[in-house]
Formats: structure tokens, C-alpha cells, sequence
């Protein structure tokens, strides 16, 4: 390790300060699978949860695909 990188880093408990504990294996895994997990299930339940439950498939069966694609304009053409 270069010289520059030891000042700007300290790599010891600065005086009258406790150590620091070293985190175990359960810490990581909090951190990076566990937490991040159960946010991705939370946001994913909460944006597909309808089309899960299949509570938008009653909104969705009165629209045509024709209208629902080309708008307000094709429905007045028609009538």
C-alpha cells in the first residue's frame, strides 16, 4: 500500500476511541441479499399485485385494443 493512500485512510482506532467489531457473516448477508430482498418483493408486490389478484382484468376487458391504442380520435371516427 503506497504511502499517500495510508494517510488519507487511517487503518487504526483513532485514540480514545472503542474498536471498531468486525461484522460477521449474518451482517453481510443482511446488507446485501436479506434487506435488497425484501424491498425488490415489497415494490414488485405493490406494482403487479392487481394484475395478480386479477383485479384489473374486469377494467381492461371493456377497452378495445384497437381504441386503447390509437387514442381518443379513432372512437369519435366511428360513431
Amino acid at each position: 500500500m503506497s504511502e499517500l493512500s495510508v494517510l488519507l485512510i487511517p487503518l487504526q482506532t483513532l485514540p480514545g476511541y472503542p474498536a471498531a467489531p468486525t461484522p460477521s457473516l449474518m451482517d453481510f448477508l443482511w446488507l446485501l441479499i436479506i434487506i435488497p430482498g425484501l424491498i425488490g418483493v415489497l415494490v414488485t408486490g405493490l406494482t403487479m399485485g392487481r394484475s395478480w389478484l386479477g383485479q384489473d382484468r374486469e377494467e381492461n376487458a371493456a377497452i378495445e385494443p384497437f381504441h386503447a391504442l390509437q387514442g381518443r380520435d379513432a372512437r369519435e371516427l366511428e360513431s
